[in-house]
């Protein structure tokens, strides 16, 4: 069956990136401050933990390698936060979303999307937990039951850019990787999926370039490009 990955962040919900990371992280620096926790040590531990996740190679959830991180720095000292981050993504979090953008196309995209024999998911960066991934699936004004797999921190052993990221999902969904199509902005985490056999095109509209890629040669382009782009692939396959 064609397959449709869609990246969240920049792609799905605009955003400029460094805005939402700066509003997240003082909102859960004042959620955690009362326990005890500076602002630098809250920055500083979430940073520990994202980065223990984006070295995974497999050997546990994501989740599981956050949380021996972030409680190796702090669970001697404030005992077990994940009660307290859980209530600060259940409530707190939702504050986040002025810290985004929205745009009109992408929920008329994704209806017209559902009428084609596809499925979709939500490809994002797994090292958020799936309340999180599926409130800023409704900032973008998007129902999170239209996508068959949203990858979270929960249910991926794996971070972008590697392969094993992209070929993890194509297990789960049973996908040919000949028949499946990656959208996203970041030219290194998102074209990442070309090495797992995955044709893939990069929207400008807030694009994330830290390597300087050339986009020669790649499909690229805004919104629009992307909707024509999907439905090409989508009849080449089904003339396949």
């Amino acid at each position: 069956m064609f397959t449709i990955l869609f990246d969240l962040d920049g792609t799905l919900l605009p955003m400029d990136y460094d805005t939402f990371e700066k509003g997240y992280f003082e909102l859960l620096a004042m959620k955690l401050q009362p326990l005890g926790l500076s602002a630098e040590e809250v920055v500083g531990g979430v940073w520990a933990g994202t980065k223990a996740m984006i070295a995974n190679d497999g050997g546990g959830t994501n989740e599981e390698v956050f949380w021996k991180r972030f409680g190796d720095l702090f669970s001697g000292r404030f005992g077990d936060l994940r009660g307290t981050i859980a209530e600060f993504y259940e409530n707190e979090y939702d504050q986040a979303e002025r810290f985004c953008g929205r745009s009109e196309l992408v929920p008329s995209v994704i209806r017209s999307l559902k009428g084609l024999p596809c499925r979709m998911a939500v490809a994002t960066n797994p090292v958020f937990p799936q309340i999180a991934l599926e409130k800023r699936i409704r900032w973008a004004g998007l129902d999170p039951g239209d996508f068959a797999l949203v990858t979270s921190y929960e249910n991926s052993r794996f971070c972008k850019p590697k392969t094993g990221y992209y070929r993890e999902i194509l297990s789960k969904l049973k996908a040919d990787p000949a028949e499946t199509v990656m959208i996203g902005n970041d030219t290194t985490e998102d074209l990442a999926a070309v090495a797992a056999g995955i044709r893939t095109y990069i929207v400008t509209d807030c694009l994330i370039d830290r390597k300087n890629v050339p986009l020669d040669g790649i499909s690229h382009g805004d919104w629009n490009g992307a909707y024509r782009w999907i439905e090409d692939a989508f009849q080449k396959c089904s003339e396949l």
